[in-house]
């Protein structure tokens, strides 16, 4: 059986592993968030994100467990690599991650929607959101992934923030999956909505949490 843990989290990670080399944070800006009847709220970024009321929004420390299976998927057995992985993804801030089904599910795609934060002054190799879209599209998949892209960087606002938005396909363990990484800075913050679907119908589900979110 193909199993939704796995999928969720390899595919959410595949994003961060350009981070390689950035130290610690100063701040932990996960700490300035919370969540309250499936709204997620973070006084840092003056952000709210409404997910709808069936969705499953996963515990920070259910998060973390999840990263660290996600990196075995993605570098296979290659011990070193795992650890370069564990440690790119240490370095981001994983604010929110809500799953349309059931984490512990098998044998279907459970689509992710993960919102990040990495503060500018310790990724020494970006400076813009830009930047970031840019290098993660220019990395080479990982072993067993294929990836395409069927547009280039595109501009949308989210209540009025700009983001810059990399769309792309990946094909990864018998799915074809779409991937969607919305990018901007924030507060001198790289601030990323990462959104992972199998469906049109999931995707246009992901546009609509998108256009609830509020910047105060």
């Amino acid at each position: 059986m193909k199993t939704v843990r796995h999928l969720a989290i390899t595919l959410f990670i595949v994003p961060l592993i350009v981070f390689f080399g950035c130290s610690k944070p100063n701040q932990d800006v996960s700490a300035a968030g919370s969540i309250e009847n499936s709204i997620y709220k973070n006084s840092y970024f003056g952000m709210e994100i409404t997910f709808p009321n069936s969705w499953h929004i996963l515990d920070p420390r259910m998060v973390r467990a999840l990263e660290q299976y996600g990196a075995g998927a993605v570098a296979g057995s290659n011990r070193e690599d795992i650890e370069k992985i564990k440690h790119a993804i240490s370095k981001v801030e994983n604010l929110v991650m809500a799953t349309m089904y059931p984490i512990s599910g098998e044998g279907y795609y459970n689509p992710a929607f993960t919102c990040t934060a990495l503060s500018l002054n310790v990724a020494r190799n970006i400076s813009s959101a830009k930047d970031y879209l840019l290098l993660v599209r220019n990395r080479p998949a990982p072993a067993k992934f294929a990836y395409s892209y069927p547009s280039e960087l595109r501009e949308s606002r989210i209540d009025g923030v700009l983001f810059y938005v990399l769309s792309r396909n990946i094909k990864y363990s018998g799915f074809d999956i779409r991937q969607e990484i919305y990018a901007a800075v924030v507060k001198n913050y790289l601030l990323s909505f990462i959104l992972t679907s199998e469906t049109n119908q999931q995707h246009a589900a992901f546009l609509q949490v998108l256009g609830k979110v509020r910047f105060r």
